[in-house]
């Protein structure tokens, strides 16, 4: 699961403690709430070389008990730490901080459209998603990033070919290469569709008992095909006998 929002917890009754996390957003939002109204003195957030680094409030709520920040830029992998100053309406101050690393793991991408490559269409729109921004391409041979076919939308997490055409039979191949609009890297990752444009055929079909005379009345039906078959109707009829 995607680890986006962290939050610290701070009180004018407790002491300092440090909280330590994993994330895998580049733009994690910080949550800060308290137990009381508060003011807040000052924030920061800097790396491990101890630079300073912008980040900026997003949400103050209305009894000013939760507080909210976002870095201004893209965070790399690495460790961060984020301080906050806080007062009551005593004046009486706390200082609480937050130890995070940055991990953004290996761009995935998947095929969205057609799903699990399985198309009874020639023709469609070929969606790839990432789970994250990044600028793809795609081809059918191992071209370099640069020689391989643009899609007509990318650059954010979803990217498209509208009307894409198969031109070979049942077994097509398609390579996928983006870079990573956070990490300095090229990832790539190899699909397989596969067309197939007739319905299967029903082979066999019978009920198991065929005929039911104990109650409940329930019977098994069996249905074979002369191929795998991974869709089906999920509606029924459900029959009254008097």
């Amino acid at each position: 699961m995607k680890k986006n929002t962290f939050i610290l917890l701070t009180t004018f009754l407790l002491i300092i403690t440090t909280v330590y996390a994993t994330v895998n957003n580049p733009k994690p939002t910080i949550t800060v709430t308290t137990d009381e109204s508060s003011t807040v003195v000052s924030y920061s957030l800097t790396n491990s070389t101890g630079d300073e680094l912008s980040i900026e409030p997003i949400y103050t709520s209305s009894d000013k008990k939760e507080f909210r920040f976002r870095p201004q830029q893209n965070l790399l992998d690495g460790d961060y730490s984020f301080t906050i100053t806080l007062k009551d309406e005593f004046d009486n101050i706390n200082q609480e901080s937050i130890d995070f690393t940055i991990e953004l793991g290996t761009l995935d991408i998947q095929i969205a459209q057609p799903k699990d490559g399985y198309t009874s269409t020639r023709t469609f729109d070929l969606i790839v998603q990432t789970d994250r921004a990044a600028y793809c391409k795609y081809d059918h041979y191992a071209f370099s990033f640069e020689n391989m076919r643009e899609f007509d939308q990318s650059g954010n997490v979803q990217h498209i070919k509208y009307s894409y055409t198969l031109d070979l039979p049942y077994k097509y191949n398609l390579k996928v290469k983006c870079q990573d609009s956070f990490k300095d890297e090229i990832v790539s990752k190899d699909f397989t569709f596969y067309f197939d444009d007739t319905p299967p055929t029903i082979t066999e079909k019978k009920a198991d008992p065929s005929i039911v005379v104990q109650y409940p009345p329930q019977t098994k039906l069996i249905v074979k095909t002369d191929e795998d078959t991974c869709l089906w109707p999920t509606s029924y009829r459900r029959y009254r006998y008097s």
